[in-house]
């Protein structure tokens, strides 16, 4: 608060949410939108020397937002597009306005009258159902937009904004604390003193993971951290024996050659059963989408069937996710420019995808001396077996909840190696609105169903739980929540395991950067960073990948619980490890996979309630306090209904 004091009395800034403040001068973006430069900053204490050190950690990006003061009506007349009322409606939703002829009263927007007529006015949140003319309402200053309710290209645009390189984002940082002036008369009566010197220091670069596939056969490493994996490598081939593909006939005449040497290269045979069903992907009736994927179900019971679609709108992904929670059928949708295009390495990252939805496994890893012992004195020291999840008694549970609106459920999504060691399945449920962590008792029943099914398949002796965006004040309710959860499952289903606990924090407001030639550059795949650190936490920065475009993020990885006693080395390489179970490219991804796979499946099982509200709003059950029914909606949509999936069906 003392820091943010001078910069926003002064007027160069404003505070847009805790820890970010946003310059005043807004700049034209696209379709009435402006942008805007500012920073997320945060103080921490960190572990200077082994002393506690008060430490600055900012980030420079630019946000979207609305105009300030700008006429409603006149907002909205750049915005819309192809009278595409419905998209400006989603995006104002809850945008605080004021009349003209009494600029005291504060408005939220709820809804137009008349998607059909705009100008038959609109209806607000917070004023009964009282209309308000467009041009008589003003849009209040300092309202950023959420990119959810944008579509994909205008998102993309939003996104472009902050893919600096790591020398223009150092530059950038540079500006703003200058533009900060952080040494001033109000931080100078506070006895606040702050050194303007970015924190130096080394750091380590690990070695690759080793990377098997069929018949133990090594995979060669690359120096940007990728390895070699053709589809005649997979560690275990799906049993993918048939393809229907819903298209229109001239698409799949077009597709037919490219689709036949996809699938051959995924199945490693010829004469692959390829199907046309010829099917109207521009369709909206939501049913007509279920029975199709009924009826194919029905005609090839016992087989393992992928249902392709190609080409269609962009809706049309959602009715196809939505027949496939209806019928468990496995479906992908690839554009025909994409299949007709394709090169081999496209090619070759749709069989990686084929192979995992429908069952297989492209790799297995090998840890190195961290985690894998070379002798009996190096284990008697530490350097045990403890995280080495192909000795088969490791139950990795990675968890992550994503919310949409204030209206919505939260989607909890959960990736769990439940069936073998090293293949990780996901499925998601629904939960009360914006709460961030899950309370004991509704995670309970989901836990305990997978460790009842993990059981069946070997002896769990430790459980890894890796929880996903969590900030610092909110560990102790994890632990005394989710874990205490986890651990009165176990105790049910008769597993006596140790804990140990992750949080990862990939939104944080710190960067690293080195040198290469002279020129700021991001770090190098594999790199770890043990300082700059909290003070008395065990903590670690890591960027497993080569960062291809923008600058690196070095995810923040705290132990919150360690039953085990592992090194702070093996557990850098057991988390690193995790990153290159991506399973569908060829490198190490910037998180741990089961963290990415639980984030995915979140946004899954979002996006299937929000297809379910618009198309069949009649199926969403209420309980008699007006709630929504969150069993009956997880039962709904879920992919596999009461059981555990046995696939990765979301890659």
């Amino acid at each position: 608060m003392v820091l943010n004091e001078y910069p926003t009395t002064r007027g160069d800034f404003v505070s847009i949410g805790p820890g970010k403040l946003f310059q005043s001068d807004q700049n034209t973006f696209h379709r009435g939108l402006v942008c805007r430069e500012g920073n997320k900053k945060g103080v921490h204490i960190i572990d200077h020397y082994g002393q506690a050190q008060l430490c600055l950690s900012m980030d420079y990006c630019k946000k979207v937002f609305f105009p300030n003061n700008v006429n409603f009506m006149d907002f909205i007349n750049q915005f819309v597009e192809n009278q595409n009322f419905e998209e400006v409606q989603k995006l104002c939703h809850g945008l605080l306005l004021t009349p003209l002829d009494n600029d005291r009263r504060i408005l939220r927007f709820k809804k137009f009258v008349n998607l059909r007529n705009i100008l038959d006015g609109a209806l607000m949140l917070n004023a009964d159902d009282e209309i308000f003319h467009l041009n008589q309402i003003v849009i209040k200053e300092d309202q950023k937009i959420t990119i959810d309710f944008l579509n994909d290209r205008l998102k993309e645009n939003v996104l472009k904004l902050n893919r600096f390189d790591a020398h223009q984002r150092r530059q950038f940082i540079i500006q703003q604390i200058h533009r900060f002036n952080l040494n001033n008369h109000i931080t100078s009566a506070f006895g606040i003193a702050t050194t303007q010197v970015m924190l130096r220091g080394k750091i380590e670069i690990f070695p690759p993971i080793n990377t098997v596939g069929a018949n133990n056969i090594q995979l060669a490493p690359l120096a940007n951290g990728a390895f070699q994996l053709n589809p005649q490598n997979y560690y275990k081939r799906s049993n993918l024996n048939k393809v229907i593909v819903l298209s229109s006939r001239i698409n799949f005449q077009k597709c037919l050659k490219p689709v036949t040497n996809i699938i051959q290269l995924a199945t490693c045979k010829k004469g692959n059963d390829i199907e046309f069903k010829e099917f109207d992907l521009f369709s909206t009736n939501i049913d007509a989408w279920v029975n199709c994927a009924e009826s194919i179900k029905s005609e090839n019971i016992g087989k393992e069937i992928l249902i392709l679609a190609i080409d269609g709108p962009y809706d049309a992904h959602f009715f196809l996710k939505y027949s496939e929670s209806q019928t468990g059928l496995q479906t992908q949708q690839i554009m025909t420019p994409t299949l007709i295009n394709a090169d081999f390495n496209t090619q070759r990252n749709i069989c990686h995808k084929t192979n995992v939805k429908m069952g297989g496994l492209n790799i297995i890893v090998k840890f190195g001396n961290n985690v894998v012992p070379i002798s009996p004195e190096l284990q008697r020291n530490g350097r045990g077996t403890n995280l080495d999840i192909n000795n088969n008694d490791i139950l990795v549970i990675a968890i992550d909840v994503c919310h949409g609106s204030t209206t919505e459920p939260s989607t909890v999504g959960i990736s769990a190696n439940y069936l073998y060691s090293l293949e990780f399945q996901n499925f998601f449920f629904y939960g009360k609105t914006r709460t961030e962590v899950i309370e004991k008792d509704v995670l309970f029943p989901y836990i305990q169903k997978l460790l009842m099914e993990a059981c069946k398949n070997r002896k769990i002796e430790k459980i890894v739980i890796i929880r996903d965006g969590i900030d610092e004040g909110r560990f102790s309710r994890v632990i005394g929540e989710e874990v205490a959860a986890i651990k009165s499952a176990a105790i049910q289903v008769g597993i006596n395991a140790k804990f140990v606990v992750f949080v990862i924090n990939k939104k944080t407001n710190t960067r690293h950067f080195t040198k290469e030639n002279n020129r700021v550059v991001s770090l190098p795949p594999r790199s770890f960073i043990n300082w700059g650190c909290r003070y008395k936490f065990v903590q670690f920065y890591c960027v497993p990948h080569k960062c291809v475009s923008g600058t690196a993020v070095s995810p923040l990885i705290t132990i919150v619980l360690d039953e085990i006693g592992i090194s702070k080395l093996e557990s850098q390489e057991f988390i690193l490890g995790l990153t290159y179970l991506h399973q569908i490219v060829n490198k190490p991804i910037s998180i741990p996979s089961p963290v990415y796979q639980a984030d995915e499946i979140a946004h899954r099982g979002q996006m299937l309630f929000r297809t379910l509200k618009k198309y069949k709003p009649e199926k969403i059950q209420y309980n008699e306090n007006g709630e929504i029914n969150f069993e009956a909606l997880t039962e709904h949509l879920s992919f596999s209904k009461f059981s555990l999936p046995f696939t990765r069906y979301n890659a």
